[in-house]
Parts: structure tokens; sequence; C-alpha cells
């Protein structure tokens, strides 16, 4: 029981903290996770050069807000306050009343979101969102490298995010693994020829 607890509150915590975070949205879509990659500067300070930010994807429910007096024109026009949309897309969107869900915008930014989600708009959707973010935008990029689509998984597909794609890609299946199975044989936490084989984040030492 000690070690589930430790699995579920520490190994697996932000991955359940995402889940229960999402539990308002309309669609189920996993909640994105990596690991970070540093610089090192001259006194052993670590910078974030790779890592992710958190947001919101904005969409409608058309059926919804059709069925309310915050009509698409209402649902527009306090949103635009908050954060500016193409009113010609939005109110073409809201006008299918068939279709549950149409995504207005991405990477809205998480205050905003917020924000938006206080006014209680029927039909107005906000869903969890995070990406790769670098700080540094096109510093050491040849090194760092990107994350990009290969099928339908965002991974590694240059540089450092792609040599050591193994360690900085998180597995959301493993948090939901069975009990045993994680104890004997997928903890991912091995040393094997002296080389680390489980999940973690990256160092260099970059200046």
């Amino acid at each position: 029981m000690i070690s589930k607890l430790y699995l579920v509150q520490i190994v697996y915590s932000d991955t359940f903290k995402q889940k229960a975070d999402r539990q308002y949205v309309y669609r189920g879509d996993k909640t994105f996770n990596r690991g970070t990659i540093y610089l090192t500067q001259k006194d052993g300070t670590l910078v974030g050069a790779a890592t992710l930010k958190n947001g919101f994807i904005l969409a409608i429910n058309p059926k919804l807000l059709n069925e309310t007096p915050e009509s698409g024109e209402f649902a527009y026009q306090k949103i635009n306050e908050l954060y500016p949309i193409d009113k010609e897309i939005f109110l073409e969107k809201a006008a299918k009343s068939n279709d549950p869900y149409e995504e207005i915008a991405r990477r809205v930014p998480e205050d905003i979101g917020e924000k938006i989600m206080g006014l209680k708009i029927s039909g107005v959707i906000l869903e969890k969102e995070r990406w790769r973010y670098y700080p540094g935008e096109s510093l050491a990029s040849h090194t760092l490298g990107f994350v990009g689509f290969k099928g339908d998984q965002l991974t590694g597909r240059y540089g450092v995010e792609r040599y050591y794609n193994d360690i900085l890609m998180r597995d959301e299946k493993a948090a939901y693994a069975n009990f045993f199975a994680q104890i004997f044989s997928n903890i991912k936490i091995s040393i094997k020829e002296g080389e680390y084989q489980g999940e973690g984040d990256l160092v260099l030492t970059i200046e």
C-alpha cells in the first residue's frame, strides 16, 4: 500500500492532476507530458531550455450555445473582450447547430482561459492543453532539436529531443499499469550496462 501511494502521489502525481483538471472538458485527449532539458550557467544554476507551457484549447458546442439566450453573438462579444478572435469564423462555427464540438483557438494563455471560464457561458468549452516551449527561442536550437508529430504521436524529431527521446518521453499508460507489474517489471528505474534506462530530465553542460 505504501509503495502504491508513492507511485500515485509522487511518480505519477502530475499525470493524475492533469486528468482531474480535465474532468470538465468535452473531449478526453491525452495530456502531453515530457521531460525538461536544462542548460547550465557558470555558477551551476539550471536554466530551462526546453520545457512545457500550460494553456487552454477554446472550443464551443454550437447546439448548447444556440439553445440558450447566450447566442453566438453574445458569446463572441464576451470572449473577444478577453481574447481577440475572428468574428466571422466564430459565428460560422456557432451556426453549426447539430455539431457538438467546434474548435476556436489553441494555446490560449492560462490566465485568459480561467477568465473565460469564469464567464460561465453555456456551450463554451475550455480544455487544458500543454505544449513544448523553448524559452530561448532559437538559442541552441540546432542542438536541442524540436518535438513534432510522427504519425499521430508527438515525439522528438531532431537533435537532443530525438536522441534522448526514450528518456524525455512520458508513458501515460504506465500510471494505470498493474501494481505488481510495476513493482517487478515496469518501474523503469534500472541500470543496464552502465546506462540509465528510465524516464528523466536532461541537464546539458552548454552554458
